[in-house]
Parts: C-alpha cells; structure tokens; sequence
C-alpha cells in the first residue's frame, strides 16, 4: 500500500523540472511551425509522456512499504555455537547472517526484525547501520589473554613508563615480559593461573624519541608463546624556570629540590632565616637575589612553588603581582599546604575544602602504595581539574587564572617514597605536578585520536584544533579532508585509512612542526585487548531489544523497468509516426 511518494534523488528535482520544461518548450516551438493538425496534439501528449519517463529514470520514486520481516541474528567474530542454535531453535525460519567490518548492510537488515547479535560485536565506525533497529546483543566468548590495558602512549625523558592490565584465564608458570626497542628484557611478572590476573610492568624513560616496546608472552620454559607492541614517543623534557620560596627548611622542599635540579631546570630556592632576611640557592642558573616579588621579576619564571606560610605572609601587594603573572602571563603557582592552609577561606587559598576522616590514601596509578594525606578533601566543582586521583577522590588538582593555574595537593611527606626505595613513583607524582602547572608553550596546533591501536586498512578519526584557517593535512595517501565544526571554529575533524604498517605521521601543510605520528599495527595484534573493548562497546549501544513495532516500513523504490520503457516507446513513436502519419 502506497502511503507517501518521495523521490531517492530529491535533491534533482529543481534542475530536471527545469530542464523537462526547457525540452518541452523546444518540440512545442518546433511542431508549432507546422499546420495544426492531429499529429501535433499526439506528438505532444508523446513527448510529454516521454520526458516525464526519463525525468522519473533520474528522480527515482519511491514508496513507503510494509516489510514482512522476521527474527534474524548477526554472528560476529567469537560467537557462541550453542547460543546459535538456541536461537534457532527458539526462533523457526531463524535467518543467519554474518559481519563483515564496513560493508553495507541496510538492504538485508529491513527484513530481519528482531535482529539478535552474537560474537564480540560490529566495529564502532559501522554503529551507524543500526540506528532505529531492533537489535539485541547477547555477547560472545571472551578470549585468553590481556583483555584491558592502560599505560600513557606520550611522556617525556625522566618519566616511568607504566604498564597496566588484566589477563583472562591465564597458565601457571607462564611470564609476561617489557622488551625495550632493541630487545632488551627490562621487567617481568610470573601469572599464577587464576581466571583474572592484574599486572603491571614499568621502566624508566632515559631518551627521547619514538619506540616500539613490546609485551612478551613466555612458557614455564622460556619459549616465546605470543608478543603486541607498544608503541611510545618519549619527549624532551622541558625545562622551567622556577621560583622556590620557603619560609623554613623542611625534609619536602630539600628532595624536591634536589628532584627539580637534577631534572635540568634553572630553579632559584629563597629560604627565609629572619624577618628580612634570605638565604639563597642557585642551582643550574646565574646568582640573582630575590627578596621582593614585583611583577617584571614573576615573569621571568614559569612556576613559583610557595609553602603555605609563606603564601600567608605575603603582602596584598605580593599577592596581587603573582595573580597578574599567573593571568596574564601564564605563570603557575603551587601551594605546599599545611595544616592551616586548609581553614584559610576560598578567596585567600582559591580552593574549597572539607575534612575528611582518613589521613591515609593510594595513588591509582600506583595503587598498592600508601601515601601520607591531610585529613581534608577537596570540594569538587566545575573549576577543579585533577592531576592526581585515588579512586573517588582527588589528591592534586588546579583551578584556571587567565592564562596560568593554581594547584595544590593533599598528599605530605612524599619524600617517604624515595625513603622506601619508590624513587620511580616519587618522579612521576612531582613530574606531573611540575609540567601540568608550569608554563605551558603557546602550542597552535593540538590533535586528538579516538582510536588506542590504530589497525591498517581500518578507519582512523581525529581531531584538530588549529587557529589556521582553512588548514590542509598531509597525511601517507596526499592531502586529508577536513570538515569544520560549525560552533567551534578552531576543531576539525577528518578521516584517514592507512595502508601501510608501521610508524605514520601527519602534519599541517604551512607548519612543519605541527606533527603527529602514530604506530599502524597488523590486525592480529592485541586481539584480545580489542575483542574485549568492541564487546563493552556493543553492551553500551545494544543493552536491549526495544519497543520497536515488529512490521517496519521501509521506503521502496518503484521499478525503473517500466519507465525505460515508457520512454523506449515514446521515442520509438516519435521516430516512426513521420513516415505513417504525414497526410494527418
């Protein structure tokens, strides 16, 4: 039954109504010269016929229909025989389809409803094909080996590379390994055969540049049972200019001073003995005495880190040409806090705090260690960005000032971490804290990926934010199109399909230095890692089947046959009548 017509190519109508008419217009005039007789009124109606046929073969009509459909299931890669066959026996006349990644699929899917889905699941890029579908995913067999795996793909010289994950079903006895560029195993975890194993594997970065590191798999007997790459670019450490103010000595300015200097930065440390009076130190950079902050001085630094007294002491006029470099110049500001510094209010400390009940915590990135904490949390808000985080709880943050960032910590005497032989995690705690709050470079260019192991052959969406305008990337395959985000004028977004394997870059035309690289692995990598995501993936998008009407309509297209040969006949008359009908 005919509800609606619509037309495939709507978008046409306007210049082929206009070109039907024009043609129209033409055989008029032309016929027109001639003596009216019973040939012209036919030929008209012919050609009217004629040019409606072709108009329709271009236009293409359709036709909004009742599908008869039936329960049909889709099986992706790890279904389940038996769940099959469940289905098939629940459902009669069952029809079984299969995935194939990036294929359209919307002829075969307006006939299945229900649409049930076994196996790991379709790939996010081809979520598309299911909007508005009755689909319910019902899952597959999870496969052995690492199923999540957590480590930072970009850091910089002097940090740990920490990798972390869980492995399904392991095998008693067996290792798994991080192999450094060259080889070289550096670290290794003994599995002990349970059905879940967390393990972590860490090293720490000495040299910059672009590495693949590998996750080995080996057997009781040293034989190599499976490896993934992991792929890293390590960054030269930036180094800052910073301002280290103490109103005394503590055991925590000490390591993280020495932590600071050895690390290559131009640090000055004013420690105050009396009223007045400084004693100071200069440790990778010129002798320059500071006994008073005026605002061209502040902006030579790129962080200031201040202890709480200090910061209580400091004059209105001090504090008002620290806020001015912060906000204007983009400086930033660490507050080493103490007891009080948590009653001061919100206006003088710039954070909200409440009391809390344990002076214990853990860092998640390190979470079988136990940090000293001040029994206080922060009070979340819109403001408040995280640096470090114990499950629900936010140990470091900052708050934006203009251009610069105010932070602070709850965490005390982390210098206990070297004490106890965790100089790796005393590192990286500090290295956060520094390069989140000092001053950051005026970066014009910022990319983002959505994809962790970008796979050939396989789509790869990315983001880019660039004050450029009209920016051209360049990618292995020549230029990449972009679309601009119509409420954010510096995002763009695009698309690329690498060819090949291996290390890959893209860049903007007119900036050189604005590159991004990324590592292509062969599909059989990660396998697990990626099965395991896709399942949690296809969870969140088919947790059900919905209300969905069991008879769908679907929009069919009337046969073009018949149009073809409407206008065959129009023009086979319009060739012939000449000949048979020229005394009419």
């Amino acid at each position: 039954m005919i509800d609606t017509l619509q037309f495939l190519n709507y978008d046409l109508i306007v210049p082929i109504a206009i070109g039907a008419v024009l043609l129209f217009v033409v055989f008029v005039w032309k016929e027109w010269t001639l003596p009216l007789r019973l040939r012209f009124y036919l030929h008209s109606i012919v050609t009217l016929v004629s040019i409606f046929s072709l108009s329709m073969l271009v236009l293409k009509p359709a036709y909004w229909s009742s599908a008869a459909t039936t329960a049909g299931v889709l099986l992706t890669e790890g279904y389940k025989k038996e769940q099959l066959d469940s289905l098939k026996k629940e459902h009669k006349g069952l029809r079984v389809v299969q995935y194939q990644n990036n294929v359209p699929m919307g002829e075969v899917l307006d006939s299945i409803n229900p649409l049930f889905m076994l196996g790991e699941g379709v790939r996010s890029f081809d979520f598309w094909q299911f909007e508005k579908r009755n689909v319910n995913y019902l899952g597959g067999e999870l496969l052995q080996g690492t199923t999540r795996l957590n480590y930072e793909r970009k850091l910089s010289v002097g940090d740990s590379l920490v990798v972390r994950g869980q492995y399904l079903k392991s095998i008693k006895g067996h290792k798994l390994i991080l192999a450094d560029d060259g080889g070289n195993e550096i670290d290794s975890v003994l599995l002990e055969g349970d059905a879940k194993s967390d393990f972590e594997l860490s090293t720490e970065l000495k040299v910059s540049g672009s590495y693949l590191y590998e996750i080995r798999e080996k057997d009781s007997l040293g034989e190599t049972v499976s490896n993934n790459p992991l792929p890293l670019q390590v960054l030269p450490r930036e180094k800052l200019k910073i301002l280290l103010a103490n109103s005394f000595p503590t055991f925590e300015s000490k390591y993280l001073k020495n932590f600071l200097a050895d690390a290559g930065n131009e640090l000055i440390v004013r420690t105050q003995l009396t009223r007045g009076k400084y004693k100071f130190e200069y440790l990778n950079t010129e002798r320059r005495p500071i006994y008073s902050l005026d605002g061209k001085l502040m902006k030579s630094f790129d962080l200031t880190i201040i202890d709480a007294n200090s910061y209580r002491n400091l004059s209105q006029k001090s504090v008002r040409v620290i806020m001015e470099a912060i906000s204007s110049g983009g400086q930033g500001l660490l507050i080493l806090p103490d007891t009080g510094f948590f009653r001061l209010p919100s206006k003088a400390s710039n954070f909200e705090f409440s009391k809390a009940k344990s002076a214990k915590t853990s860092w998640d990135k390190w979470p079988k260690l136990t940090l000293e904490k001040y029994p206080y949390q922060f009070e979340e808000n819109l403001r408040l960005e995280e640096i470090h985080r114990s499950k629900d709880e936010v140990l470091t943050a900052y708050q934006r000032k203009g251009r610069g960032r105010i932070g602070t910590t709850l965490v005390q005497n982390s210098y206990q971490l070297l004490l106890n032989g965790n100089s790796q995690v005393y590192k990286q705690f500090w290295s956060e804290i520094i390069t989140t709050l000092g001053k950051r470079k005026s970066d014009s260019v910022a990319w983002h990926f959505d994809v962790n192991f970008p796979v050939k052959d396989e789509p790869i969406f990315f983001e880019l934010r660039t004050s450029e305008e009209n920016p051209q990337v360049i990618g292995e395959n020549g230029k990449i199109p972009l679309m601009q985000n119509p409420d954010m004028r510096e995002l763009w977004y695009g698309t690329t399909y690498p060819r090949t394997k291996g290390w890959h870059e893209m860049r903007l035309e007119k900036d050189s230095t604005a590159v991004m690289n990324f590592f292509v692995m062969d599909s059989t990598k990660w396998k697990s890692v990626k099965s395991f995501k896709t399942m949690v993936e296809n969870s969140r998008q088919f947790n059900s089947l919905s209300d969905l009407p069991v008879s769908k309509k679907i929009l069919k297209a009337i046969e073009p046959l018949w149009f073809f040969l409407l206008f065959l006949l129009g023009m086979g008359y319009l060739w012939l009548a000449p000949k048979f009908l020229s005394n009419y």
